[in-house]
Parts: structure tokens; sequence; C-alpha cells
């Protein structure tokens, strides 16, 4: 996925990241309780990870976790352009995770596209019950 020597290897890097992290979560709501806080932390263990990823399966995690922050994003607000762009984030979450998986040329984006466009015509209608 990278060239080597790239990814975040010190442990004590990654101890002071995380601590910064915390601080400023915690200047930041007051607290690290509750649901804002949550979010913004996990949004910044998620940005760590992306530093330190190196490997296929760690791609792969990387992108489930962003579909649960789409997930998240449902919890803060709930109106249509939200929805809308988060639609949107979980569908190139998806074209990019197929691309990965199929192997495709870098340039072939059309074929993931339409397999995604594919996936999401079919889940349309148990979404709208």
């Amino acid at each position: 996925m990278e060239p080597r020597g790239y990814r975040l290897r010190f442990t004590a890097l990654k101890l002071a990241l995380v601590a910064v992290a915390l601080a400023v979560i915690f200047a930041s709501y007051g607290s690290v309780k509750g649901l804002e806080p949550a979010i913004s932390l996990l949004v910044v263990l998620i940005s760590l990870k992306v530093l330190e990823a190196h490997t296929a399966r760690e791609f792969q995690v990387m992108v489930m976790m962003g579909w649960v922050l789409c997930l998240c994003g449902f919890f803060l607000a709930q109106d249509f352009a939200t929805a809308l762009c988060l639609l949107t984030a979980f569908a190139l979450l998806l074209v990019a995770l197929i691309h990965f998986h199929r192997a495709s040329s870098p340039g072939a984006i059309w074929h993931p596209l339409a397999t995604t466009g594919k996936l999401l015509a079919q889940a349309a209608p148990i979404v709208a019950l």
C-alpha cells in the first residue's frame, strides 16, 4: 500500500499524538463523555490509523470505520442535505473498496462506479421501507 519506511512506528509518538488529541477534545467540549466528543475522538483515531496503515487489511478496516463515521453523521444531524452528503461519502467508500478488490487499472473508475450503482439500486427498496 505504501513504500517501506513511511509508517508511524514509534509507540511513544503514537501515545503523544493521542494524548494531544484527547487534550484538544477535552478543551473543546469540556469533557470526553458524550456523543460529539466521542465522534471527535473517533475521527482523530481514524486519522492516526491512516498515518500508520500499510496493509490491505488495514485499508479494509479504514473503509469500514469510514462507514461507521457515516452512521455517526446521522446521529448528529438528520436533515436531507446531510443524508445526501453521507450517502455520497458511503458510495465513494464503496467505490474505493470495489476498486481495491478488483485490482483494476489505476484509471478505470467506471466499472467500480457501475457496480456501486447496481448495489445501491438493489438496496434502495429496503432503505425505502
